[in-house]
């Protein structure tokens, strides 16, 4: 995506690219939506997922907003060990 975006950038300005780039998010919302209207059993809320999820999102926040040496390369290699 982002060699494609750079290349739009190039014939295109960059407002235009960045509002396409909001499809991606719009159909993930969509799927959410789509998901929604099916009718099926729910299952019990795994609260391992849900709060290493959460546990995830304060650590990167951690390390963004503390600009902490190599925080990018952090954040890549938790991302990493997540996956």
């Amino acid at each position: 995506m982002a060699g494609l975006s750079g290349w739009l950038a190039q014939l295109i300005d960059r407002e235009t690219v960045f509002l396409l780039g909001l499809v991606i998010p719009g159909i993930s919302a969509l799927g959410v939506l789509l998901t929604w209207s099916e009718s099926s059993e729910r299952r019990p809320l795994d609260w391992r997922i849900l709060g290493g999820g959460m546990g995830f999102g304060i650590t990167v926040m951690a390390v963004a907003l503390g600009d902490l040496l190599f925080g990018q390369e952090v954040v890549f290699a938790l991302s990493m060990l997540v996956i």
